[in-house]
């Protein structure tokens, strides 16, 4: 993936925020890990798959999913728009570092550039994260008006809520006065909510365009959704080439 391009940081096991440390203590017990592997069941069953709606963070995807359900339930207007105050656990401010975001890789794991697409945007897809600078004024004027605080009360004390939710209080301030205050706890493609496919489809299409056209993206989908009945995977792989 590094050799064709894909960007990401370069030390993303072993930095302090990495893999390596975030998911562990510094030690590792063997003993404890296959006495949960054999007596707890698979997070990839129980409570299942999270389907990522947003190309960002999921650290971030709560807020936004917040921000859009006061525009569809509040009407509330990008020029509205005076101040907002994300409350988070210290674990969302911990990956969401870059408060002033320069590349729109660092937008990923960004509060505030995430929260200025949700305001100026019904959808969030991959080409806002392409590009080496963000240099649109309004995400940029945005993003001043944003703040993110930790709220110990989130994860009653600890750095991250023991059942990995990543509840997200959003309150914003609009130019008239008013406090709108929405709290997300499970994000759009959570396990626990129920299933929107086409929020799902519509963002393979997105991505997909990128070297297909929707036509040949939709029959990718509809090849998929009948996997079980193929007689073989030639037809999805054909498909799926660019060249086809």
């Amino acid at each position: 993936l590094a050799k064709l391009g894909f960007e990401a940081s370069s030390t993303i096991l072993e930095e302090g925020h990495g893999n390596f440390p975030g998911v562990t203590t510094g030690t590792i017990d063997r003993a404890l890990i296959i006495e949960l592997l054999a007596t707890e069941p698979s997070c990839f069953l129980v409570p299942g798959l999270d389907y990522k709606v947003y190309p960002s963070c999921g650290a971030s995807h709560n807020a936004i999913d917040a921000i859009m359900q006061l525009k569809n339930e509040k009407r509330l207007r990008v020029e509205n728009v005076k101040h907002i105050r994300c409350r988070v656990q210290p674990v969302t401010r911990d990956l969401l570092r870059y408060e002033k975001p320069i590349t729109s890789l660092q937008g990923k794991f960004s509060m505030q550039y995430c929260l200025a697409l949700a305001l100026l945007k019904n959808q969030i897809i991959l080409d806002d994260f392409a590009g080496d600078r963000i240099s649109d004024p309004r995400i940029i004027g945005l993003m001043e008006k944003i703040e993110m605080s930790v709220d110990d009360s989130i994860a009653e004390g600890a750095y991250f809520r023991a059942d990995f939710r990543w509840d997200t209080v959003v309150e914003v301030e609009t130019e008239q006065g008013e406090i709108l205050v929405k709290r997300v706890n499970y994000a759009s493609g959570d396990p626990h909510l129920v299933s929107e496919p086409g929020i799902m489809k519509q963002k393979f299409i997105s991505c997909a365009q990128r070297v297909m056209n929707t036509e040949q993206a939709m029959r990718v989908i509809d090849l998929i959704q009948s996997i079980e009945s193929l007689d073989n995977i030639g037809s999805l792989m054909r498909a799926v080439s660019p060249e086809s």
